[in-house]
């Protein structure tokens, strides 16, 4: 489970940096339907009072600092460019890492430091969609079931760890898997979906991206190599037959997130044990890392968002990558004088 959490084997974690893993106490939310409408509301604002351009590659953000004077930010895209008084970079961790867009002149050490410092993870997740949710006991529709497993099985259940199965085919390791039962999710909105939602992380989650690597997500071949994959897995859940029409999949989608250049090849933040940190004033201490990223380099005019600047307590989530926009305007607000005004 905390692999699929911080999404990277948990063997490779520091434990001296466990606390920064551990974050938005409470219940862990999950959208049953989609984020359509939150998102849609979220760019609201910025879609009515903005110029968006979509499909730019930002090449480099160059700063142009004179003394007396504010700096001025050039944007270079590969067939544009632009100019601006203050610059929020939100692109992920792992596109940081890469130096992408190249930021000129280069960030100061302790910043590219922090950056190289932090890891990545490589959750995926893998959505399989069936007719019903036949692993609950109200689907059973008067046929034969599993009585011993509709008996232990828990109406409230929403997690399901399969650990190192040895039921899996010989050429299919065992791999620790997480999976989610969506329907569970969605019975107080009413938007109860029959899906089951895996969580992989680490060499698993290399293997499964791989098999389904060019393929489209709409072809046959997509569909049997995913299913194939996982039938081992959703086979063992109550009520399930492979002669029943209702245990047959109607849909299948993975994320491959670890092979996506937009998303940085990764998914968001971690910490591991990593030996090749090396600091010339001695231990290398993460939490001050996350510290240099969010304060980014306000005398050039760039400023850094997106999770991995989030506060400690939401690290690694959409809700952290949220509140560091906000926490970012903020500073940029005070630092030119307007944070009363705006305030009032």
């Amino acid at each position: 489970m905390w692999g699929s959490f911080i999404g990277d084997c948990w063997e490779e974690q520091s434990l001296k940096w466990f606390w920064l893993e551990e974050c938005l106490d409470g219940d862990n939310l999950l959208v049953s339907a989609s984020h359509e409408a939150i998102l849609r509301r979220v760019a609201e604002t910025v879609l009515s009072r903005a110029k968006v351009h979509l499909s730019t590659k930002v090449t480099s953000i160059r700063s142009i600092t004179t003394e007396g004077v504010d700096p001025i930010v050039q944007v270079r895209a590969e067939d544009s460019r632009f100019e601006f008084d203050e610059v929020v970079i939100t692109v992920p961790l792992g596109c940081l890492k890469r130096e992408e867009p190249i930021v000129i002149p280069p960030m100061p050490p302790n910043l590219r430091q922090a950056i190289m410092n932090a890891s990545y993870g490589s959750l995926e997740k893998v959505y399989i969609s069936f007719p019903v949710d036949f692993w609950t006991e109200t689907t059973c529709r008067g046929q034969s079931c599993d009585i011993e497993a509709r008996a232990t099985k828990s109406s409230s259940s929403t997690f399901i760890h399969f650990l190192q199965p040895q039921y899996v085919p010989r050429h299919q390791k065992s791999w620790k898997i997480e999976a989610v039962f969506l329907p569970s999710l969605g019975e107080r909105d009413g938007q109860a979906q029959a899906a089951l939602l895996f969580y992989l992380y680490g060499p698993c989650a290399t293997y499964v991206t791989s098999l389904v690597r060019g393929l489209l997500p709409t072809s046959t071949e997509y569909f049997e190599r995913l299913v194939g994959f996982f039938r081992p897995y959703y086979g063992r859940l109550p009520n399930y037959s492979a002669d029943r029409p209702d245990c047959v999949p109607t849909a299948v989608l993975a994320t491959d997130w670890q092979n996506d250049d937009w998303a940085g090849n990764g998914s968001y933040t971690n910490f591991k044990v990593s030996e090749h940190i090396q600091h010339s004033e001695g231990e290398v201490m993460l939490d001050e890392g996350i510290r240099t990223m969010r304060f980014g380099i306000p005398g050039r005019g760039i400023w850094f968002a997106g999770e991995h600047t989030a506060p400690f307590v939401a690290l690694g989530t959409s809700t952290g990558a949220y509140w560091s926009g906000e926490s970012t305007a903020v500073r940029i607000l005070a630092a030119n004088g307007l944070l009363q005004e705006t305030s009032r």
